[in-house]
């Protein structure tokens, strides 16, 4: 697979619809030219790419993809020469080698370069050229010319150093002109988290001159996991020796720590010394360089040197890390912090040479969305649609690809061509139907999605959404009150009465139905579990007992039963209030005085000695109290 990274895009929106990549087997024809909206797919090939060691122009094939990505800024510094290949820089780029310095094409490299009048450095921030010399874009393609798109300025006099052979400079274009490539970082940053957890298939040994990689098996794609403190430093350079490699395996190292030095001097396969200028038809460098990658998943601090053709990928994902190259490079570049070519004491003539890295296995990624359904009832009809959408994210949050999903409960539904690496989450549209329109007691619990998110691989990764119905339940209570201002009723008297729950024209009522307690009693469960939106009325048996016996003047009002009807609700005790009242007629007309009792009396006829008796006594009563 070649990890490639796209020339400029159309837009992201388009750059997602053609992410999936594609396996392709090359022959010694060279790649056709790609347009410049053709670059926002990063392609995957399972062979080599037909190019030689590092040789001279004629070029051998035309690259559609970015060569090398930096999130950060990117300062060309004392020593540096050349850059071969489609850049894209996230923020600035100062180009202040001192020297004269090529772009997009070298006189030496891997001659796999950019389409002429292609996107060959685009700048999300400010392009200065503090340096005397020119900076020239595109000068050995046929026809010349290579495109400069810079999202801040480049000052007048920056620009009459930008030599661009016919090609043009756009600027003031904001960060809209790095957001095309969103799907580039998305899969590199997948590549170095999967590449973290592939397990080794090999030993690494080192000693003062050497660093051994040795192969235990046959796997095409080897792996190895060393510390980054062990390949060399800047003062004392070492071999790298791959021992046992089967032919033509790609080579993974997973380089740990935070801080990480990488100073090699030479590189053996299986015990041949690699040459980087051999002649044809001698393959082995451009051979080895495409099949090695380096991983530095965790560094913030990355140094590469000295002075030597450093061969295979780099990949260091940790955003605001620093990079600093004091060697030639040759393969793919994905940086996502700052990125510092030259800048050391004695180097001369460094250089990026554009060779793609082949492997396949981690290109694309899908993502399983699975629906289930809790309904113990089975209420739900079997044909209802769910539908939702779902997300992912690179390590810098940006979005990477977006869609919607729509499944019956049982089944699933994937999504693929996904960058991998990509976290990924899913959400369901809200549920504004009920389960069914035949009982409007069973309402949708909260939807559940496990795992929360996950991220994307070269497999396949699942995640599920669960539905749970629920039945909306509540209780019935009574409480019995009694009002009885003459203190007359026994707290022991029992009340009793009946009450009736209808659910959708259905009589849920539990039996018996009926119901007993005292005045000031603690409230009576009536019904548990009742079925929300049931409607349910309360009686009181008849008072058939007046409230003293043997005393005719007490007497009981109507009850009153609060509320009426009642309508039970999810989660609710509904509680019901019976109130008994008892009054005495004559104590009211007696209360009011004489002015308002005598009269009555008086228009009702001749009235019993008795009687007035009693009245007399209510009047003498009220006024002396």
């Amino acid at each position: 697979m070649t990890l490639t990274l796209p020339s400029r895009a159309l837009a992201v929106g388009a750059a997602l619809s053609t992410l999936a990549v594609a396996l392709v087997a090359l022959s010694a024809t060279p790649l056709a030219p790609a347009s410049t909206a053709e670059g926002d797919n990063p392609s995957c090939i399972a062979s080599y790419f037909d190019v030689g060691n590092l040789i001279n122009p004629p070029h051998q094939e035309t690259d559609p993809d970015v060569g090398v990505y930096i999130g950060g800024n990117l300062l060309i510094a004392a020593g540096a020469s050349e850059m071969e290949g489609t850049f894209v820089i996230g923020g600035n780029a100062t180009f202040n080698s001192g020297a004269y310095f090529n772009v997009g094409t070298v006189g030496a490299g891997s001659q796999y370069v950019p389409a002429a009048g292609s996107d060959m450095l685009t700048v999300g921030g400010d392009l200065t050229i503090p340096s005397a010399y020119g900076v020239e874009v595109g000068n050995l393609t046929s026809p010349t010319g290579g495109n400069v798109v810079v999202g801040g300025t480049v000052s007048p006099a920056d620009q009459l150093q930008l030599q661009l052979n016919g090609g043009t400079l756009t600027q003031g274009g904001g960060a809209a002109v790095i957001a095309p490539y969103a799907p580039v970082a998305a899969l590199y940053a997948g590549l170095s988290t999967e590449f973290s957890g592939l397990a080794d298939t090999g030993t690494v040994t080192t000693d003062a001159n050497n660093v051994n990689f040795t192969s235990t098996n046959s796997d095409t794609r080897q792996v190895f996991t060393v510390a980054g403190n062990v390949l060399g430093t800047l003062g004392s350079r070492k071999s790298i020796n791959f021992i046992n490699m089967p032919v033509d395996a790609v080579i993974i190292i997973n380089v740990t720590g935070t801080t990480a030095v990488l100073s090699a001097n030479a590189f053996t396969l299986n015990g041949v010394s690699i040459n980087p200028t051999a002649a044809e038809p001698n393959r082995a460098f451009s051979h080895l360089t495409q099949s090695l990658l380096w991983n530095f998943a965790g560094a913030t601090s990355v140094t590469l040197g000295r002075h030597d053709q450093l061969l295979g990928s780099v990949l260091v994902p940790t955003a605001g890390s620093s990079t600093q190259l004091l060697t030639s490079t040759n393969g793919r570049l994905y940086l996502n912090g700052d990125l510092t070519l030259g800048g050391g004491t004695d180097e001369t003539g460094l250089e990026i040479h554009n060779y793609p890295f082949r492997n396949c296995s981690a290109s694309e990624g899908s993502l399983s969305i699975g629906k289930t359904l809790a309904d113990p009832t089975n209420v739900v009809d079997d044909a209802r649609l769910f539908t939702g959408t779902y997300e992912c994210v690179d390590s810098t949050s940006t979005v990477v690809a977006s869609g919607s999903w729509s499944m019956t409960a049982g089944s699933s539904q994937t999504i693929s061509g996904l960058p991998v690496g990509a976290t990924c989450t899913i959400a369901e549209d809200a549920l504004t139907e009920p389960p069914t329109s035949a009982d409007s007691s069973y309402v949708w619990g909260a939807p559940i999605y496990s795992p929360a998110s996950v991220t994307t691989t070269s497999e396949t990764v699942s995640t599920t959404v669960t539905n749970t119905v629920n039945r909306g339940l509540g209780d019935l209570e009574l409480v019995k009150v009694l009002d009885d201002p003459f203190n007359v009723v026994s707290l022991s008297r029992v009340y009793t009465g009946t009450f009736q729950c209808i659910h959708n024209t259905v009589d849920v009522t539990p039996a018996p139905g009926t119901w007993s307690t005292t005045a000031g009693a603690p409230a009576v469960t009536l019904a548990t579990n009742l079925p929300a939106g049931t409607v349910c009325t309360v009686a009181e048996d008849a008072l058939t007992v007046p409230p003293l016996v043997g005393f005719p003047q007490y007497i009981w009002r109507t009850p009153v039963i609060s509320p009426t009807p009642v309508t039970i609700a999810e989660g609710v005790t509904s509680r019901v209030t019976v109130t008994n009242i008892v009054y005495d007629p004559i104590d009211l007309l007696a209360s009011t005085g004489t002015d308002a009792a005598l009269p009555l009396l008086l228009g009702g006829g001749a009235v019993g000695v008795g009687l007035l008796a009693v009245i007399a006594g209510y009047v003498r009563r009220r006024r002396s109290a």
